[in-house]
């Protein structure tokens, strides 16, 4: 996915258990790993970033970020 991709979507990763990133992950409210979060960036969104509570694979993924499946979280 990650060079499919790669000028479609910017992926993070960040470790909740290091000091710098326990104010992130408190924003957040990471309670449990992995935790993924989409951040689209479009104005029917308005900033709001959306949990993804799907199967984990690249397919589920995919859907959700580039086809609109966040909109209907």
């Amino acid at each position: 996915m990650y060079l499919d991709h790669k000028d479609e979507l910017n992926v993070a990763k960040v470790d909740c258990t290091e000091e710098l990133a326990k104010p992130l992950c408190t924003l957040f409210e990471v309670r449990g790993y992995p935790t993924l979060y989409f951040l689209p960036i479009d104005t029917e969104n308005n900033g709001k970033y959306v949990k993804f509570e799907d199967r984990r694979t690249l397919e589920t993924l995919e859907k959700f970020a580039l086809n609109g499946g966040y909109l209907n979280s």
